[in-house]
């Protein structure tokens, strides 16, 4: 079960934007709340879109915390 709380893509600037989605996921080990979250800041650049930052409550290589994109 997943079902999609938020689900928004907010624009801040013609180049910038803010997506913020939240689902209720049943609750486990990793989603005691029974909630998962990201919120994620791109930019545009040239022919796309490109991630500045993500904050999120995921698993990153099977783990929680940190996950290099370069």
């Amino acid at each position: 079960m997943r079902q999609a709380i938020i689900n928004q893509d907010i624009p801040l600037a013609i180049d910038k934007r803010l997506i913020k989605k939240l689902w209720k996921v049943e609750k486990s080990e990793q989603f005691p709340d029974g909630l998962e979250f990201a919120y994620q800041y791109l930019y545009f650049k040239g022919d796309g879109w490109v991630q500045v930052a993500r904050i999120d409550n995921q698993l990153h290589e099977g783990r929680p915390g940190t996950q290099s994109t370069s």
